[in-house]
């Protein structure tokens, strides 16, 4: 019986992993100049939509990133996410939250996990959420961001 919860227990954990898209890299920064370059890039890309959530502990960071109505139709290519419908292509608008993590790993190196946690869509929408992804663009602004920031 044991062995067959834990073969259950595997299994819904394989499945919830394969559907949260993480992406990680490691910057050649203070654990404090990471948090502070990436809450200078949520301020930047979040304008003035208020507080964020954070928390913090000895040698762990966690915030959140929201990209609130973004639009996506036939023709955008250039959009936060890789949209999968259900039926025909129509304009849609859709909303994503992603999950930032930074670890301290040295003194002066850092490792940042972007994932996308949830996507809302307005109204009835024709997007399978389940199979929309990350298009890689959110994940590289940021690591440029940081990268580039001295």
């Amino acid at each position: 019986m044991k062995k067959l919860q834990l073969l259950l227990l595997l299994l819904f954990t394989g499945i919830s992993l394969a559907n949260a898209q993480e992406k990680s890299f490691i910057v050649n920064k203070s654990f404090e100049k990471t948090i502070s370059l990436v809450s200078d890039f949520q301020s930047s890309l979040m304008k003035d939509e208020g507080g964020f959530d954070a928390s913090m502990g000895d040698n762990s960071f966690k915030t959140d990133l929201i990209i609130r109505k973004e639009k996506y139709s036939a023709g955008t290519g250039n959009n936060y996410l890789i949209v999968n419908y259900q039926t025909d292509k129509t304009d849609v608008i859709l909303s994503s939250t992603w999950d930032v993590s930074i670890e301290k790993l040295e003194a002066n190196k850092s490792k940042v996990s972007l994932m996308l946690s949830k996507i809302d869509a307005d109204g009835k929408s024709p997007v399978d959420i389940n199979k929309t992804i990350s298009s890689g663009k959110l994940e590289t602004q940021l690591k440029e961001f940081i990268t580039s920031k001295k």
